[in-house]
């Protein structure tokens, strides 16, 4: 017979040692990821109609605006739909998990995502280790697979 195990549920008699990763690793995720994010970007607006790319051309503050909503949205996704894994997660070691152990759910990964638009939230990243307000704000933080035994 096989058990099905939910991977949300921690087993109770396995203690897990978690090590919240790096300033380091968490910066080089940030760099990977919004290099992602702009080649997304990129991607759809070769879609877009001439005049809106005129109106981000010429409207700064509009652009910056909506390359922060973007960059929220896509991360939420990728983050969601992985389950705490964006690309330079991957590239780096290190996963998004809850403070209990968890696998984050989707609505997390859109929390984290959404919580990346705050004004001034990279700034919240300073620090060894590394704990920003989009982990604060969702009961998460990323963890160095290499040290820990998730």
């Amino acid at each position: 017979m096989h058990e099905i195990i939910d991977d949300n549920i921690i087993n109770e008699n396995v203690e897990l040692d978690l090590v919240q990763a790096s300033g380091t690793k968490r910066f080089l995720n940030y760099i990977i990821d919004r290099a992602i994010a702009f080649g997304i970007t990129m991607g759809i607006a070769i879609f877009l109609p001439t005049e809106i790319i005129n109106y981000f051309a010429e409207n700064s503050f509009a652009d910056k605006i909506c390359t922060f909503i973007f960059y929220g949205i896509i991360m939420g996704l990728i983050e969601g739909f992985t389950r705490g894994n964006s690309v330079g997660k991957l590239l780096t070691g290190t996963l998004a998990i809850n403070e209990d152990g968890s696998t984050i759910t989707f609505a997390q990964g859109m929390q984290r995502g959404f919580c990346r638009i705050i004004p001034f939230e990279p700034f919240s990243a300073f620090g060894d280790p590394s704990y920003p307000w989009h982990d604060k704000l969702t009961g998460t933080y990323v963890i160095d697979k290499e040290f820990s035994n998730y």
